[in-house]
C-alpha cells in the first residue's frame, strides 16, 4: 500500500455510490415513479425519461451547493421540471406527492456494494471512523438506520446539518475538528466521486482512496490509491493488519 496507515488517525468514508449503491436505487426508483404516475410526464422511453432527471437532477444539486435552491424545494421542482412545468409559474399540487413517493421508493432499493462491511470492519481495526455526506439529512440517518451502522461511525458529518458542501473545504476542515486531528495529512478519505470527493479531500490536505468503480483514466490523478471495488479496499486494509 503506498499509504502510510500507521499515521492515519481517522478513516472517513463517502456514503452514496461509495457505500450505498445510490445510482442503483434511484434507477430502480424512477422506474417505479414512470409506472405509478404514467400520466404526469410527456411519453418517453425509460432512458429518455432518466436522462433528463439526470440533467435536471444534477444542475439542481449545483444550485443547492451554490445556495440557489433549498433542499425541500429540489426534491419537487425536479419532478415539476420532468413533467415539462415551471416551478415557480405551473407547480402541480402532484408535484409533491410524486416527490416523496420517490424518495420512499429509492428508500426501498438501497444495498450495499459488495465488501463494504468487511471494508468498515478492517478500517476500524486500523482507526476511528467516519461518514461525510452530501445526501439529505434524513435520507442519511435512515441509511445509518437500515445498516445498523449507529454505533460503526464515530463522526457523522452531513452536509445539509452543517450548511457547506463537499468538496468546499469548509466541510473537510470541520470534519477533521469533529474527529480532533491537528494534521489534514493524518486522515483517509475513500470516495468514489473524482471532484466532489477525491479533489475536495486532496485540496484540504487529506489521503485519499478513489472508489474508481469504472476504471475511469486520470493521468495526473490526485488519489494517493485507487480501487476498483470496496472488496479491493476491504483486502488492502487487511493486508496492513497483517504486515
Amino acid at each position: 500500500m503506498l499509504l502510510q496507515l500507521d499515521e492515519i488517525q481517522v478513516i472517513y468514508f463517502d456514503l452514496d455510490n461509495t457505500l450505498v449503491d445510490h445510482s442503483g436505487a434511484e434507477k430502480r426508483a424512477l422506474q417505479d415513479v414512470l409506472r405509478e404516475y404514467p400520466d404526469e410526464f410527456p411519453k418517453s422511453s425509460f432512458k429518455e425519461f432518466a436522462g433528463k432527471y439526470k440533467l435536471i437532477n444534477d444542475r439542481m444539486w449545483r444550485e443547492l451547493a451554490a445556495g440557489e435552491m433549498t433542499a425541500e424545494e429540489l426534491k419537487t421542482h425536479r419532478f415539476i421540471e420532468l413533467m415539462g412545468l415551471s416551478p415557480t409559474t405551473d407547480a402541480p399540487d402532484s408535484a409533491f406527492e410524486i416527490g416523496e413517493w420517490y424518495l420512499e421508493r429509492y428508500a426501498k432499493h438501497w444495498r450495499l456494494f459488495d465488501g463494504v462491511e468487511e471494508a468498515l470492519a478492517a478500517a476500524a481495526e486500523i482507526t476511528t471512523t467516519g461518514l461525510i455526506s452530501n445526501g439529505f439529512r434524513l435520507q442519511v440517518h435512515g441509511k445509518i438506520k437500515r445498516f445498523a451502522w449507529e454505533s460503526t461511525f464515530d463522526h457523522v458529518v452531513i452536509s445539509e446539518e452543517v450548511g457547506i458542501m463537499k468538496p468546499h473545504r469548509g466541510i473537510f476542515d470541520h470534519a477533521r475538528q469533529l474527529a480532533g486531528v491537528a494534521k489534514p495529512r493524518h486522515i483517509l478519505y475513500v470516495g468514489d466521486h473524482y471532484e466532489s470527493d477525491i479533489l475536495g479531500a486532496s485540496k484540504a490536505g487529506w489521503k485519499t482512496v478513489w472508489l474508481n468503480h469504472f476504471g475511469v483514466y486520470k493521468p495526473d490523478s490526485a488519489a494517493d490509491v485507487e480501487v476498483g471495488s470496496m472488496t479491493e479496499l476491504a483486502e488492502l486494509f487487511e493486508s496492513y493488519q497483517r504486515e
